[in-house]
């Protein structure tokens, strides 16, 4: 896990790239947005701050399917589901993984590797 030091300057680095995101990409390139919220999500998750975590995926998971877009849904779900299983909730974390999948299915782009 993360020193107290560089949890706290990942997070300020988070909440600047959230804010980068949101005052440029909402009309140009949204899941730049939703994708960095899904991200500090997680992180947030890695440091036990599961409610405000939890947020910042709900608003991912909005956004990404506003956008009709099934790869930032999948990403959304797969980090709510960590998420409640870093909280002991495995009910909840399957839920989200099987939601995960189903969006999947709907045709998320293959990853690839280098």
């Amino acid at each position: 896990s993360l020193g107290d030091a560089q949890a706290s300057e990942a997070e300020v680095a988070f909440r600047e790239a959230v804010q980068l995101a949101e005052g440029s990409s909402l009309a140009s390139k949204p899941s730049t947005l939703y994708g960095t919220l899904a991200d500090f999500c997680h992180f947030l998750s890695t440091q036990a701050r599961y409610s405000e975590a939890r947020q910042h995926c709900r608003r991912s998971l909005e956004l990404s399917r506003s956008a009709a877009d099934p790869d930032g849904t999948c990403a959304a779900q797969e980090y709510l589901g960590i998420m409640h299983h870093m909280r002991g909730d495995v009910g909840r974390a399957e839920r989200a993984f099987q939601r995960a999948i189903v969006a999947a299915e709907q045709g998320t782009k293959p990853q690839r590797l280098c």
